[in-house]
């Protein structure tokens, strides 16, 4: 496998549930997704929620689901390591992708980020679900 996790970091994972993963997608990548959620922002879609605090500036900034107009995005999901890195973590010979969900908070932003979990409305099951 070409993007190999450390095994170190992998046996974290499986202890504790989570762990932060480190230089694993090139500044290509990064400037890539950068420049995707970017439009995403300009753009949003009907799923898209801005969140501003009261008495300070900046805001939180979510959606979801446009991976397939976003071509930075799309890109990221069939050329990036992030399957191969999903599939490590999950110890499994594939990863399938769900979908994007893009969650940004502007420096400075007094608005809390609002606690989720995906459970409550992912329609799938089972204990090799990952998120990246």
């Amino acid at each position: 496998m070409a993007h190999a996790v450390d095994p170190e970091v992998l046996r974290e994972y499986r202890e504790n549930g989570a762990v932060c993963l480190r230089n694993v997608f090139s500044q290509e990548w990064v400037d890539k997704v950068r420049k995707g959620i970017e439009k995403n922002q300009a753009r949003p879609s009907r799923y898209s929620e801005s969140l501003v605090g009261e008495g300070g500036p900046g805001a939180y900034f979510n959606d979801y689901c446009n991976w397939r107009s976003i071509p930075e995005f799309q890109d990221f999901v069939y050329h990036s390591p992030a399957a191969q890195i999903a599939a490590q973590l999950m110890d499994s010979q594939t990863a399938i992708f769900y979908h994007e969900h893009v969650l940004t908070k502007d420096p400075g932003t007094y608005k809390t980020t609002p606690w989720h979990h995906d459970q409550s409305y992912y329609p799938v099951d089972g204990d090799k679900v990952r998120g990246l």
